[in-house]
């Protein structure tokens, strides 16, 4: 358990620099952990979701990932030129379907990724998870896109 007892202020500039951190963090780590697989994160992020479902849009996996369909698009075709994926083109909509060595190579990413989750379930108990997962879904709220730009009456 983290004692935070001694903490007694913290800027928001603070807070967000630290969630920023956490997150360059969590991606370098999980990228190394994936070096020998051929994968980045965002690859495998993107294998898991579509693994969890038989097939899904490429719209909806933008979605799930919180990325724009060029950038999900995109990381579609890397996984489609390694074979673990295919997409079938429905005229309006690109589904894709996971491949069984997809399936393959997603497992052996979990066994290579386990030492990373299992090093923040050591270090964070349930209770602490929750709290954290529970207050970043608060702060995500947070993050509204800025008001449209008026343009001065004098520039019109």
């Amino acid at each position: 358990m983290c004692d935070t007892n001694h903490i007694e202020f913290v800027s928001t500039w603070e807070l967000v620099v630290m969630l920023r951190r956490c997150q360059h963090h969590l991606e370098v780590t999980m990228d190394q952990a994936l070096q020998g697989m051929g994968m980045s994160f965002a690859q495998y992020r993107a294998l898991e979701a579509l693994a969890s479902n038989n097939a899904m849009h490429i719209s909806w996996l933008a979605r799930m990932l919180r990325l724009s369909r060029q950038t999900a698009r995109s990381t579609v075709l890397q996984l489609a030129k390694q074979d673990l994926v295919e997409t079938v083109d429905e005229g309006y909509e690109v589904t894709v379907h996971v491949l069984p060595k997809g399936r393959k190579r997603l497992r052996l990413c979990r066994d290579s990724t386990r030492s990373v989750i299992t090093n923040i379930e050591e270090r964070l108990s349930m209770g602490e998870r929750v709290t954290l997962h529970g207050l970043l879904t608060h702060a995500e709220r947070a993050f509204q896109p800025p008001p449209p730009r008026v343009r001065p009456w004098w520039l019109d």
